[in-house]
C-alpha cells in the first residue's frame, strides 16, 4: 500500500471524526456529507487538540513536563509561556478573558487555560472544554499562576515553557516543531485515537471500529458508500 494512499486514509478518518464532533459541539449534524461524498477537504494539516493551533506546543510541552518531572498542580508556583508576539495576541489577550474564560470558544483560545487543563486533565480533547471542565476549580486556580511573554527573539512555531515549583529547581520545555506540523505530522495510532476521541465526543462511539474497518478498505476519497450506509442504519 503506497503512503498517499495511508494518508488519504487518515485523512478522511480524521475529516469525518472533526465534522460530526464539530456538528455535536453546536447541536447541528450536518456537513458530514461533504466527507462521505469526497468532497471535504482531507489534505488538510492534522491536529491533535481541538483548540487554537497557537496553544499546541504548550499543551506538549506540560504533557512532557509532566512525564518527565512528575509534575503535579499542587506543586506549581508559576508558570510562565514565552510566546511570539502574534502568539501573545491570539491566545495571551485580553489577560481578563483569557485566565477566566465562560465558554468553550473562550477556553479554545486561552493559552492559560489549556496550559492549566493539560497539566490537571493530561488529556486534552473535546470534553476539556466543556461546561464542568471550564468551571473545574483546579483548572480556574492554575489558571492564576499562568503567565504569558512576549518575546520578539522566539520563532512562531516554538513554545517555550518554564514552570516554578515549591520543591526543587524551575523545570523548562521547549517545543521547536510542534505535533501537526507539516515536519512532525501525526501517527496513524494517533489519528485513530482522535478519531474514536471525536466519535465518542459525537455519540457515534460505537460505530468507530466499524467505520475505521470500512476506511482501511477504501482507495480514493469518494470510496465511501459502505460509510455512508454505516451511518444511514444509525441516524441521529
Amino acid at each position: 500500500m503506497s503512503d498517499d494512499i495511508e494518508r488519504m486514509r487518515l485523512g478522511v478518518l480524521y475529516a469525518l471524526g472533526l465534522t460530526l464532533a464539530n456538528g455535536a459541539e453546536t447541536d447541528l449534524y450536518l456537513g458530514y456529507a461533504a466527507v462521505l461524498g469526497g468532497s471535504y477537504p482531507i489534505d488538510h494539516p492534522m491536529l491533535p487538540f481541538p483548540c487554537r493551533r497557537e496553544t499546541h506546543g504548550y499543551i506538549e510541552a506540560i504533557y512532557m513536563l509532566r512525564e518527565e518531572t512528575s509534575l503535579h498542580d499542587d506543586d506549581v508556583v508559576s508558570i510562565v509561556c514565552a510566546v511570539s508576539e502574534q502568539t501573545f495576541v491570539e491566545v495571551c489577550e485580553p489577560q481578563a478573558e483569557k485566565t477566566a474564560p465562560q465558554t468553550t470558544h473562550e477556553a479554545k483560545n486561552s493559552l492559560p487555560y489549556c496550559v492549566a487543563a493539560s497539566l490537571v486533565l493530561n488529556k486534552i480533547n473535546r470534553n476539556s472544554f466543556s461546561e464542568e471542565a471550564i468551571r473545574n476549580p483546579r483548572i480556574r486556580a492554575l489558571m492564576q499562576k499562568v503567565s504569558c511573554v512576549a518575546d520578539p527573539h522566539i520563532p512562531a512555531e516554538e513554545s517555550r515553557v518554564t514552570v516554578s515549583r515549591t520543591r526543587g529547581k524551575p523545570v523548562e520545555c521547549v517545543v521547536t516543531v510542534p505535533l501537526g506540523d507539516p515536519n512532525n505530522e501525526m501517527t496513524a495510532d494517533q489519528v485513530y485515537a482522535h478519531f474514536r476521541d471525536d466519535m465518542i465526543f459525537a455519540r457515534y462511539g460505537e460505530l468507530a471500529d466499524a467505520a475505521i474497518a470500512i476506511v482501511e478498505r477504501i482507495r480514493t476519497p469518494s470510496d465511501t458508500a459502505a460509510l455512508r450506509d454505516l451511518f444511514l442504519k444509525h441516524p441521529r
